[in-house]
């Protein structure tokens, strides 16, 4: 393979779930197709990286800042659903079952990967507990990330006198929110219980 397709190759390697014999199937694909798609995937990838960016109040990735959410007067700001990463919020949103504002860790603790409580936007969340939330809702992966990460900061929230509450484990156990259908997520969130 020339140095031009290795290296296409090993960039499509790098995304999750993506082996080497489909990024070269991408590659290959991408080879094949009017020279408009190959552009226009460019240019949206281009755009991906230029206009999407973390709100300032929920830290989802959006292009608007502050988020749709985080602006909708409709939205019961007392009451804050935490979850690892945006894809988990749209996830919990299409289940139609959470009127509720959101926030995003922008990941789970997992010491052996070196994610450390520094990594995540925990203290932002402090912060916003700290100006008036009832309840905080724990959405985090059934994993053991997400469980370590629900045990620390259960630990932290619990004294400041909110209540937190974590997802009824509907979901798989070793399982993340982004493959969860919107039913079962829509029954966790209805079957949350107290930490």
């Amino acid at each position: 393979m020339t140095g031009v397709l290795e290296r296409a190759v090993r960039q499509f390697t790098r995304l999750p779930g993506v082996g080497r014999r489909t990024a070269q199937r991408f590659v290959y694909q991408l080879l094949r197709s009017d020279p408009e798609q190959a552009q226009s995937l460019a240019e949206a990838i281009i755009a991906l990286r230029e206009q999407i960016k973390p709100c300032s109040i929920c830290h989802a990735l959006t292009e608007e800042d502050p988020c749709t959410i985080c602006t909708d007067p409709r939205r019961d700001e007392n009451v804050l659903c935490i979850v690892g990463e945006t894809s988990d919020r749209d996830v919990i949103e299409a289940s139609g079952k959470f009127r509720g504002r959101y926030h995003i860790l922008g990941g789970l603790l997992n010491p052996t990967a070196g994610v450390g409580p520094e990594n995540l936007a925990i203290a932002p969340l402090l912060k916003r507990i700290d100006r008036g939330v009832d309840e905080v809702i724990l959405a985090l992966s059934a994993s053991v990330e997400g469980d370590t990460t629900g045990l620390y900061l259960g630990k932290l929230l619990k004294p400041m006198g909110v209540r937190v509450t974590t997802l009824a484990r509907g979901l798989p156990a070793g399982g993340s929110l982004d493959h969860a259908d919107k039913i079962t997520v829509g029954l966790s969130i209805d079957g949350r219980m107290e930490m």
